[in-house]
């Protein structure tokens, strides 16, 4: 076996330098499907799940259609579509829950209310004396 020295580099193009790639466009609607699935997070922190639920959806929808137009247009964004995708169904899911807590928070303190009053009513007829 005798030694083969390495081959040799490529020549550059006639324009003086090797081409350089285009860069990658960043798709808009998974930029969008961020700051949306963020912003659903919000109203969670006041109480309004039903906000969030709904900005949940929208930025998972758009996160779900920007993921398949990178695909088809290869274009960047894959990790910020997916990100809106999962943060948005998070938020959805706690919007959700929030909404149904607060529903059987309602719901009981509505049935305790008024045994509560009766209670207080009687105290105070039985308190009064002849």
């Amino acid at each position: 076996m005798s030694y083969q020295p390495p081959p040799a580099p490529p020549t550059p193009p006639a324009g003086g330098g090797y081409a350089a790639a285009a860069p990658q466009s960043t798709n808009t609607m998974a930029i969008i499907s961020l700051v949306v699935a963020i912003i659903a997070l919000l109203p969670l922190c006041v109480f309004l799940g039903p906000a969030s639920l709904v900005l949940g959806i929208i930025a998972a929808v758009l996160g779900f259609v920007a993921r398949n137009q990178i695909r088809q247009r290869g274009q960047g964004g894959n990790g910020l579509a997916m990100a809106g995708l999962i943060i948005g169904i998070a938020a959805a899911v706690l919007g959700l829950l929030e909404f149904v807590a607060i529903g059987v928070f309602v719901n009981t303190l509505g049935s305790i209310v008024p045994s509560l009053a009766t209670a207080v009513s009687l105290t105070a007829t039985a308190g009064a004396g002849p």
